[in-house]
């Protein structure tokens, strides 16, 4: 038979240190005395006709917040835990287990049933919670909880009461539903316990110093010999029939099983006598492995093994744990174009940027970055327990649980530097320290007097031109210079601008201008010579005509 909880010492322990203390506090304000034995932790023995009745003046009333929590060890299959309010008129807050072995609860014609079945000769936690004027209650049976609507499917209702009773039904005068058996550390809140907060109940612990817990308590009855209410409330009373036992003279055992599976115990009990072998399996559920056994008290068994045999010569606790066969492992790099991530698990790589991936529990994973061309790697970022979160580039981490991994990567900076030549000659823009890979905008303008000429640089990929207003990628260190010259420099000709095109113009212009004075010349040295030839012609002919004639001219 799977036995989830049979006692939890380490509950016993730091509730015997807080019993003092509270015992202390206790005694300063009221007339209790101390508890009737010399036992530090034991439990009340019902027999079937025996019972307690302690005062209920300053219990939770009405329909406001309430919980109850406690050890049970039943010898019989029904019989109420513990009840306080009137047995008529909805006004019962009564926790009790039913003819089924069903763990419930009673509020007379508005109560609820759990599917939690509380088993026989084992000692197990049980309790419940009920919130401001809800219509439900929630259930708590070892670490396990399940929330149930009332039926009546309205709110409590306990109000007219005098007395509260431990093993049977508050103000019953028979049948009470009498229990059958051991109960142990019995406690009342005015508050409604969470989940979190019963667990700590559940699993022992420093709880009892927690100021929520504490301060909120309505009544604590430890029954370690006596019906003393510890809490200082003044919630004590008397007990009729009981017996009482305690850890001290025998052994306890206590097996907590995680969640993911549970705990097989022979022989069952919980209660053992001093030097007895007992026998425990670790049993898993489906979608989950047992590890180990992690324990306290002499003689008790840490270990692998799914199965232990352990010898009561103390009081022992023995915890089974479970874990999930594999956990998602998430891994990115943060930005995804500033580089990848090399991952080596289980023998096989990985290069990627993102990715989730399923690893068995306890592997092993080693992470490298790897930045892309113009970043660089800052950090490793992650979430999870036992992950990997600093500087180191090649980081290993073991698989416990979840986990996310993030590479984080920056943008490698370069240095653009823009200047003028000279100083006075214009004005530049576009210097600046940008992310490698950036793309910038450079501009020269040249200032009064002054015309741009171009750029000269250095540096992989700079410019080098006669464009005013350009763009490079800036993969590294650039410098670029911006020439500009006087426009009286400029009209002498001495410095060759837009590539020397005007410069060029200026000469063609010229040679033409050249060319034509000579066409000019010689269309004018030949028309010159056409009219002298022209004359001499005019003037040979008159000497001619003149001979003819029989004249002659002197």
């Amino acid at each position: 038979m799977i036995n989830l909880v049979v006692m939890n010492i380490k509950n016993i322990i730091y509730m015997f240190l807080a019993g003092f203390m509270l015992l202390n506090i206790t005694v300063a304000h009221t007339t209790y005395q101390n508890p009737q034995s010399s036992q530090s932790y034991g439990y009340a023995i019902f027999n079937g006709t025996a019972y307690a009745n302690t005062n209920a003046g300053s219990l939770p009333k009405g329909a406001s917040a309430r919980s109850v929590f406690g050890w049970v060890y039943p010898e019989a299959t029904s019989g109420t835990i513990y009840s306080y309010g009137l047995l008529g008129s909805d006004e019962l807050s009564s926790l009790y287990i039913n003819n089924n072995g069903m763990l419930a609860f009673r509020g007379v014609s508005n109560g609820a049933i759990s599917n939690f079945s509380v088993g026989e000769n084992r000692w197990s936690f049980v309790g419940y919670a009920y919130r401001t004027n809800s219509t439900s209650i929630t259930f708590y049976y070892n670490d396990r909880n399940e929330t149930v609507t009332l039926s009546a499917n309205k709110s409590l209702q306990t109000s007219g009461y005098a007395e509260s009773s431990i093993g049977k039904e508050a103000n019953c005068n028979g049948p009470c539903n009498n229990f059958v058996g051991y109960i142990a550390n019995l406690r009342l809140y005015r508050i409604a316990i969470n989940e979190s907060g019963a667990e700590m109940l559940y699993l022992g612990g420093p709880t009892l110093g927690n100021e929520i817990l504490y301060n909120n308590l309505a009544a604590w009855w430890p029954l370690n010999g006596s019906v003393l209410d510890y809490s200082g409330n003044g919630n004590g009373g008397s007990d009729y029939h009981i017996s009482y036992g305690s850890f001290d003279s025998s052994k306890a055992l206590s097996v907590i099983s995680g969640k993911g599976g549970g705990v097989i115990e022979t022989p069952e009990g919980g209660v053992y006598a001093s030097g007895e072998n007992v026998s425990l399996k670790a049993i898993a559920l489906s979608n989950y492995v047992f590890v180990n056994w992690s324990c306290t008290g002499s003689g008790c068994y840490s270990g692998s093994n799914s199965t232990a045999i352990i010898k009561m010569d103390g009081n022992i606790t023995e915890m089974a744990n479970f874990v999930t066969p594999v956990y998602v492992l998430n891994v990115a790099a943060r930005p995804g174009s500033g580089g990848r991530i090399a991952i080596e698990a289980n023998a096989s790589m990985y290069s990627i940027k993102a990715q989730e991936m399923m690893e068995p529990y306890g592997s092993i994973v080693n992470f490298s970055e790897s930045p892309e061309n113009g970043y660089i790697f800052i950090n490793w970022s992650c979430t999870g327990s036992g992950c990997y979160s600093g500087t180191y580039y090649n980081p290993e981490i073991t698989v416990y649980g979840n986990v996310t991994e993030t590479a984080n990567f920056r943008r490698e900076m370069v240095n653009i530097s823009v200047i003028a030549s000279p100083a006075g000659g214009g004005r530049v823009s576009g210097s600046g320290r940008y992310g490698a890979g950036s793309i910038v905008n450079l501009i020269a303008t040249a200032n009064q007097g002054y015309g741009f000429n171009n750029w000269s640089c250095t540096g992989s990929g700079c410019y080098s031109g006669d464009m005013e207003n350009f763009t490079i990628n800036a993969s590294g260190n650039i410098e670029e210079v911006a020439n500009f010259v006087s426009s009286a420099a400029k009209n002498k000709g001495s410095v060759l601008k837009d590539n020397g095109t005007v410069a060029l113009l200026d000469y063609i212009v010229g040679f033409l201008v050249l060319i034509i004075i000579i066409v000019v010349f010689a269309i004018r040295r030949k028309h010159d010579k056409t009219t002298e030839d022209e004359r001499k012609k005019k003037k040979g002919n008159g000497k001619n005509q003149e001979v003819r004639s029989g004249k002659t001219v002197s």
